[in-house]
């Protein structure tokens, strides 16, 4: 022992212990009158280093019988998945944790927001599993004490509806990464590797936040505009710095050279995106 302590109210013949983050020992004091105290011999308790999410009863974070030991994550745990859960795993509150890792690629592999707050202060370690972020109230928040990355493949269609960068040693995006709502960017740089798009639809545009002289986003990304199919005249311009053309941006890199029979030579390698310039020219 190097700090042992008396435990208030532990006066029974049975006491439970709770939220053990680190290896702890007990022993019990046995004394009866005025007779000589005897200890018993010290019995330990070793922290679970990592939790592991079967899905039995339910798809519920917090029901411990969903876990193979019993018992719910406290905050900050590591989390794994079996090989087979029987359902996937929805958070039912904001929660905190640590090293995320998810092997396996059946339909049940996915860590789903479901609506809420998830920090992640470790690693994603994902191989076939997903978080599933797709949910407009979704938050994914990464603020980790060193490097973070999301792997490529990691998110569900590879989007993440709000996305939230806290860590002073940076994020990196290792795939193709879609934010259809808002980067809100608090402390350190997010590296996209040229691989974000902000997603534009007809009710919704992504936006990123109030950037401060200590925030960065490292790396070109893609920026959307949603337009309704109606032909009319828009007068529009680019939200970001380009050196590029505006038939590398706006025109899918396509232009239609056939002026006579524009219906049946249309050149439109991206249906849904880009757009058409009255003329045969670049």
């Amino acid at each position: 022992f190097t700090s042992p302590a008396t435990i208030s109210g532990a006066s029974s013949s049975s006491f439970t212990a709770t939220n053990i983050i680190s290896n702890t020992y007990y022993r019990v004091l046995i004394k009866s009158g005025a007779c000589n105290s005897e200890y018993s011999t010290v019995a330990s308790i070793l922290p679970i280093t990592t939790y592991t999410w079967a899905g039995t009863t339910s798809d519920a974070f917090n029901v411990g019988s969903n876990w193979v030991l019993g018992c719910v994550p406290p905050s900050g745990s590591n989390i794994s998945f079996t090989s087979n859960p029987s359902n996937v795993c929805k958070l039912v509150a904001n929660y905190t944790l640590g090293n995320i890792t998810i092997t396996g690629s059946t339909s049940n592999h996915i860590l789903d927001l479901n609506g809420f707050q998830l920090s992640v202060q470790g690693t994603l370690s994902f191989s076939g599993g997903k978080l599933n972020v797709q949910n407009t109230n979704s938050v994914l928040t990464m603020m980790g004490s060193s490097n973070q990355t999301i792997p490529s493949g990691g998110l569900v269609e590879n989007t993440v509806s709000n996305l939230t960068i806290n860590n002073n040693n940076g994020v990196t995006l290792g795939g193709p990464t879609v934010l259809t709502r808002v980067l809100t960017m608090t402390t350190g740089t997010l590296n996209t590797n040229d691989q974000l798009t902000f997603r534009s639809t007809a009710t919704n545009t992504a936006v990123v936040g109030t950037i401060n002289y200590t925030n960065a986003i490292n790396g070109k990304v893609i920026v959307e505009k949603f337009t309704s199919a109606k032909r009319s005249f828009r007068l529009i311009s680019p939200s970001v710095t380009t050196t590029t053309s505006i038939k590398d941006n706006w025109q899918e890199g396509v232009n239609n050279t056939d002026t006579t029979n524009f219906n049946a030579n249309n050149t439109n390698p991206n249906p849904g995106y880009g757009t058409h310039i009255a003329r045969d020219k670049n």
